[in-house]
């Protein structure tokens, strides 16, 4: 008869605790990026979330902009039917695009210049992004978490 094998070794589950700020040597601390981007149309009373790895069309077209952008620019006359896309990526970077042959009153970010149609832009945290001459929003990141991880 064969021997029996030995069961598997159990791992005594610990934790380690520390002070707020203090990380034992050899963990490098990781920010957990937030897995929701909320533009928020201040001035509209209404903000609109972008999953990450999703994107948001804006614009007042119900066959194109994503339903809840069309039903809240659905009366913004200076915001084209397709006006721009943004997109939250993985990676956490946020891209915005204006449509081209989309956009006649021009989309800027910070008061800049008008983007080029068709030409992704990084947006951060913070900016606010005009649709046209009376249509903004202000791009906010909920907190991130923080943790720590080995190298």
């Amino acid at each position: 008869m064969p021997p029996r094998p030995r069961p598997p070794r159990r791992r005594r589950a610990t934790a380690l605790l520390l002070p707020a700020g203090l990380l034992p040597v050899g963990l490098l601390p990781v920010v957990l990026l937030p897995a929701v981007l909320l533009l928020d149309f201040t001035g509209l009373g209404r903000h609109l979330r972008v999953a990450r790895g999703g994107t948001v069309r804006l614009g007042r077209s119900t066959r194109w902009a994503t339903p809840e952008a069309a039903d809240l620019l659905a009366d913004e006359r200076t915001v084209s039917g397709r006006h721009a896309d943004v997109e939250f990526a993985e990676d956490g970077r946020v891209w915005l695009t204006e449509v081209p042959r989309g956009s006649s009153n021009g989309t800027r970010v910070n008061g800049g210049l008008a983007l080029t149609p068709g030409h992704r832009h990084e947006i951060h945290n913070g900016d606010t992004v005009e649709l046209g001459p009376r249509v903004e929003f202000l791009v906010r990141r909920p907190t991130p978490h923080r943790g720590a991880t080995a190298p």
